[in-house]
């Protein structure tokens, strides 16, 4: 079995992370790192890794985000559909000139998402090649675990793909997001932006518990710190 580690920052400052910085008072942003043994993995999530994210995101939080492999049977503005245990969703293809600007962007015309509290529905989040995770075109959404899934709009999603967010916190807030959980440069990172205090202990509490669980090491840096770990 390789040997893995998890790390985080709390205060970052550096834009070399590619991480949209939070309005004054909006939040906190977390910065999550890693380093696994063997080193082999050329820049993907490993399925041990991924478990361990899936498990402790869906612990707090009902987690949704897209994927491009779900079928959905409703139509676009239908609303969210059971499929197995999760909630699936069809946000429709939008007009001709928001098709186009996905063109260029490179995403799908027609966006599904899947909303999940099961940690193995998590797994596509870092390895569905349509919204790859390793060139940052990923974002998931952390709401209150329990309830139903946000009410979500494709203008907000593709907002949140697109890095172009800062305005929708509100918006998101209102829905019962706590937080956005997305890849940072190269997807070597992961950003977690939490919109109240209790949700970052919640974070906090649980990834620690986690990582004792499985005998794994956990640390907390500062930045610089935080980087020659990372680099190290």
């Amino acid at each position: 079995m390789s040997s893995l580690e998890i790390f985080c920052c709390r205060d970052i400052k550096s834009s070399q992370w590619q991480l949209v910085p939070l309005p004054k008072d909006a939040g906190s942003l977390i910065l999550i790192g890693w380093k696994e043994r063997p080193d082999d993995m050329d820049g993907n999530i490993s399925e041990r890794l991924a478990s361990i994210l899936g498990s402790t995101l869906t612990a707090i939080a009902r987690v949704s985000f897209p994927q491009s492999t779900i079928k959905t049977k409703y139509n676009q503005n239908d609303g969210w559909e059971t499929d197995n245990n999760d909630l699936i969703r069809n946000l429709g293809k939008g007009g001709l000139t928001e098709r186009a600007g996905a063109l260029v962007k490179n995403l799908p015309s027609e966006i599904h998402l899947v909303s999940t509290e099961i940690p193995e529905s998590v797994a596509p989040l870092f390895n569905d090649p349509v919204y790859p995770w390793w060139l940052q075109g990923q974002v998931a959404l952390l709401s209150r675990p329990g309830n139903t899934a946000p009410e979500i709009d494709r203008k907000t999603v593709l907002a949140l793909l697109n890095g172009n967010w800062g305005t929708e916190i509100s918006n998101l807030v209102s829905i019962g997001v706590q937080g956005l959980f997305m890849p940072g440069v190269d997807g070597a990172v992961a950003g977690l932006y939490v919109f109240s205090r209790d949700f970052e202990k919640l974070f906090f509490s649980e990834i620690k518990r986690q990582c004792k669980q499985l005998n794994m090491r956990w640390e907390e840096f500062g930045e610089d710190e935080f980087s020659e770990h990372l680099s190290g």
